[in-house]
């Protein structure tokens, strides 16, 4: 088992798109977080993409407002895009918490098939 953690607000990948000049663009907090997740989790992890079968995902927020099938959406394509994890598709196993804390954050618990 592989444990991560990504600290503050995580962004809802659906609730940060606008729209404008005759296209769909991202916000600049929604990228902003992007950035920050690929430096942290590639500061806590440095091997070559897992081919994850099983992930628990802990959301820990002030307020839990969120919809937490936006907050996993976001979370497994930083995954996959930070090389992490080799491809979100292979993850037949998903639990997910959300909580609230004043400490906001993601506690991330990658399985592999042993596990």
């Amino acid at each position: 088992m592989l444990v991560l953690q990504l600290n503050g607000s995580i962004p809802a990948k659906k609730n940060n798109i606008n729209f404008g000049r005759g296209r769909f663009y991202r916000t600049q907090d929604y990228h902003d977080f992007l950035e920050y997740a690929h430096l942290a989790l590639k500061s806590q992890y440095k091997g070559e993409p897992l081919k994850t079968e099983r992930i628990q995902l802990n959301f820990f927020q002030k307020r839990t407002t969120k919809d937490l099938d936006n907050l996993i959406s976001t979370v497994l394509d930083v995954l996959q895009s930070s090389r992490v994890i080799e491809n979100d598709k292979l993850i037949n196993d998903i639990r997910a918490t959300k909580g609230q804390n004043n400490q906001e954050k993601v506690i991330i618990q990658l399985y592999d098939k042993n596990d």
